[in-house]
């Protein structure tokens, strides 16, 4: 899990390298992934809150972060 966590986090550490100067960005994924995402954007990285912010299926999340900006 905590290998799985850090590719997560190794992705989205790369879309702070681009320029998307005010654009949407679209993200989707499975539960675990989209948990990895969410402790990220909460900053509550780290491999036992992968399941803690995970989403139920079909479920969606818009986040207005800067976070990566």
């Amino acid at each position: 899990m905590e290998q799985f966590a850090n590719r997560i986090i190794v992705f989205l550490n790369s879309l702070k390298n681009e320029a998307f100067d005010g654009m949407n960005i679209l993200i989707a994924g499975h539960r675990c992934t989209t948990g990895a995402i969410r402790a990220y954007l909460e900053g509550a990285v780290g491999k036992d809150n992968v399941l803690k912010y995970s989403s139920n299926n079909g479920d969606y999340k818009v986040y207005t972060n800067t976070i990566l900006s």
